[in-house]
């Protein structure tokens, strides 16, 4: 069976930019949300948002391909997060987020770490494991270093680097500054 366009689509359902931006967000926020492998009341309402905020595009490829899949993680009951969907997940954002060439590489990775850092702020904890994690993905993106937020993080994650435990009030700042990103990674 064909598939069909609505009678009168919204601009973005052409608008390839809409679907790389709504893929590597995607893919920032599983990143995050991946880094200690479980799935807590929070995280399990960004993904609801996110699909919340891409149910208008479910006709369109590849978001009904996605949505299904996003929406079977999000429901996921024992907590634990199935490594094999969110690999799976992560490879369809890759995949479908190469609509066009970004002329500027940053501007995509830095999507990416905003959505990293709603994923980690999602649960209202930031685990040692998440640090971890964040700072093995800041480390591999350096050519992010003139962008903020990437020195900010950077700065943060010094400190722990040097094995210093983080004072409750670093800990409340580090959560505070992951929940600030989420409006920009939506």
């Amino acid at each position: 069976m064909p598939h069909s366009r609505p009678q009168n689509p919204s601009p973005d359902l052409c608008r390839p930019e809409t679907t790389e931006d709504a893929m590597t967000t995607l893919g920032g926020i599983l990143r995050g949300m991946a880094f200690d492998g479980i799935l807590t009341a929070g995280e399990r309402s960004v993904l609801e948002q996110w699909i919340a905020g891409h149910r208008h595009l479910m006709q369109e490829h590849p978001f009904r391909e996605i949505i299904p899949q996003v929406a079977l993680l999000a429901d996921c009951k024992d907590g634990i997060l199935p490594p094999e969907d969110v690999r799976e997940l992560l490879y369809l954002c890759r995949r479908f987020g190469r609509h066009r060439q970004l002329h500027d590489a940053a501007g995509k990775d830095l999507r990416e770490l905003h959505g990293i850092l709603y994923g980690i702020a999602a649960d209202g904890v930031v685990t040692e494991i998440e640090l971890d994690g964040l700072g093995a993905w800041m480390r591999k993106h350096p050519h992010l270093h003139p962008h903020w937020p990437h020195a900010e993080v950077m700065d943060i994650l010094h400190k722990k680097r040097q094995n210093q435990p983080f004072t409750p009030s670093e800990t409340a700042f580090l959560l505070c500054f992951c929940a600030d990103i989420a409006p920009l990674a939506s």
